[in-house]
């Protein structure tokens, strides 16, 4: 890479990692703890340089020289012995690897993060870094990502034999020489000069498959580290940051890789202001985040209590999205949807669909991990909006379908919430959620209004019904279930017979509650059970009978939605499932 750059690096790195997420991995050497009040190599080797010139008796001026220039004062006492290392002062004072744990357990205790460390954690939480090098003994970076709520992993010593592919496992911290509270650390010249094969091609495969940010490592003493990073060609850049100009040993490796240099700032500086920079980025970003980025950092909001307020935020910004665009069509309809024969119709179903895709897969993914429905209420909030969003009640086709995106949410937040066996949380999405009419009176609930007949209506510009295993489907639930297949993937394991029972099972206790919510009202009608009450054909009303006698045997006092829908009243259940029964004409 050239050296005249217009651009400074860091807006380099910063573009990179923000256009890249988790292709960037981090190499840190001790410079990142500075900050943290951890002394580095040569900060160690003053001390203790300082603390053997006074146990030989020398005089207080040797001692001032031993902790300000140690090589030279190694030199004057110590002729014969070579140049003075790290390494080979610490391999005289401790000639077994646990001798050497004690000498530097006193540098590495009783520290915190500093800002660089809790940057990076940050940086790890939003999925734009996954892999970390480091040569420091400290546990400053572990401790930092536990602090930010990142579930992660450690591999240290022998677990490079057994840990698996970086692509595909949590976000890893790779240390490299080992940890000061174990007794297997690399310190000495001879320890640093090879790895063992399966760390030489784990670190290889760090350096062939990802970009790579370098901070805080002199690259002086690590021969074994160097063999690994150099002689091999980098898909991505380099970015090498020191605080002062790199020179020996990293300078020739900076020329090696063609590396772009960062100097003249510290660990601290580099990482709060490439995770300030990565954040601007992200905020001034015309395209909203892929769908797969948003999944994922909704997943590491739910694994942190501390992230609740990002979660709500993160739900809120894709239903706004989603409840722009349906206005937006409001104010540019179709004139061909008012022809239910044509594909328009259809069309518009796709939009409404595409439209709410990001949504529907955080709403069925947030609900399928939600174990303790600790967030029902940010759901049904959710689904609050989406109802809402329609803002009258008319028969024309084209105001029905601007309840879709109700519609689907309704049944892909549903569906999650059977496949993770909480119901209540159904029940609270069907009974919780209101729709006001602007002239009649009471309002309804979601059980009363999110139903695909409804929605809709006769079906007559659908598909036609899709025949199968299961019996024939209504052309309403055949078009929810193929826009929703795919959204519950994760939720149902990728298997077609836990979809279709899962989604089986939803519609029936949907029609369950419509029957307790409409026991004054007309007969109830949809799904794939209820056809305008003109009855079904054999199969299908076989399916009804089959997934009827297993939600009957769920109706027990401790079936979380008989408190949820039914206020504890088993005789309402009884009723609204014999309501059903009658409704299905053999």
């Amino acid at each position: 890479m050239g050296t005249n750059r217009a651009l400074p690096p860091p807006v380099s790195m910063a573009m990179c990692v923000h256009s890249a997420p988790g292709v960037y991995a981090l190499l840190l050497g001790s410079g990142i703890s500075t900050g943290a009040g951890v002394l580095t190599g040569w900060g160690i080797m003053q001390d203790l340089a300082q603390r053997v010139a006074a146990l030989l008796g020398q005089t207080p001026e040797q001692v001032a020289l031993a902790h300000e220039a140690p090589d030279r004062w190694w030199r004057q006492h110590f002729p014969d012995q070579g140049p003075l290392m790290y390494s080979t002062l610490l391999g005289e004072l401790g000639t077994t690897p646990a001798a050497r744990q004690s000498l530097l357990q006193e540098y590495f205790t009783g520290k915190e993060p500093s800002a660089a460390h809790r940057a990076i954690a940050g940086l790890v939480r939003d999925g734009y870094v996954r892999v970390i090098l480091t040569t420091n003994f400290d546990p400053l970076m572990e401790d930092a990502l536990h602090a930010a709520g990142v579930q992660f992993q450690v591999i240290t010593g022998e677990g490079a034999s057994s840990m698996r592919p970086l692509a595909h496992g949590l976000p890893t911290v790779l240390k490299l020489h080992g940890d000061f509270r174990q007794p297997d650390m690399l310190n000495t010249t001879t320890e640093l000069a090879r790895y063992g094969w399966m760390w030489r091609r784990r670190i290889r495969e760090v350096f062939r498959d990802f970009g790579l940010i370098v901070c805080g490592w002199s690259a002086e003493w690590d021969t074994a580290l160097i063999r690994c990073l150099t002689g091999r060609s980098h898909r991505f850049p380099v970015f090498w940051s020191s605080f002062r100009s790199p020179a020996g040993r990293a300078a020739e490796l900076i020329a090696q890789l063609g590396a772009l240099p960062i100097t003249d700032t510290s660990a601290d500086g580099l990482f709060t202001g490439l995770a300030s920079d990565v954040a601007a980025l992200e905020r001034m970003a015309d395209l909203p985040p892929t769908r797969d980025m948003a999944v994922h950092r909704l997943k590491q909001c739910l694994s942190d209590p501390a992230r609740r307020v990002d979660l709500h935020d993160l739900l809120d910004r894709h239903a706004d999205q989603t409840i722009g665009r349906l206005q937006d069509r409001k104010r540019h309809p179709d004139s061909r949807l008012a022809d239910l024969g044509t594909q328009a119709y259809r069309a518009q179903l796709d939009l409404y669909r595409a439209d709410a895709e990001t949504l529907l897969y955080l709403l069925a993914t947030g609900v399928f991990h939600d174990r303790q429905a600790e967030h029902a209420h940010l759901w049904v909030r959710v689904l609050q909006r989406l109802v809402d969003a329609r803002d009258r009640l008319g028969d024309d086709v084209a105001d029905k379908a601007r309840h879709y995106p109700a519609l689907l949410a309704l049944y892909a937040a549903g569906c999650a919430a059977v496949l993770n066996g909480r119901e209540d949380v159904l029940a609270r999405l069907l009974t919780g959620v209101i729709w006001e009419h602007p002239t009649e009176w009471p309002a309804h609930k979601a059980g009363q209004v999110l139903r695909t007949f409804d929605v809709l209506g006769e079906g007559r510009a659908l598909e036609e019904p899709v025949r199968g295993v299961g019996g024939t489907r209504s052309a309403q639930s055949s078009r929810v279930r193929a826009d929703l297949r795919e959204v519950l993937g994760e939720a149902c394991a990728h298997s077609d017979r836990a979809f279709r029972e899962g989604f089986d099972r939803l519609e029936y206790l949907m029609l369950l509650v419509q029957a307790d919510l409409n026991r004054r009202r007309p007969p109830v009608r949809g799904g794939t059970f209820l056809a305008l009450g003109n009855g079904l054909q054999g199969n299908l009303v076989a399916d009804h009978k089959r997934v009827a006698a297993q939600v009957a045997r769920s109706m027990t006092a401790g079936w979380p939605m008989l408190t949820a829908a039914f206020d504890g009243e088993a005789r309402r259940t009884g009723a609204a499932a014999a309501t059903l029964a009658a409704t299905i004409k053999e």
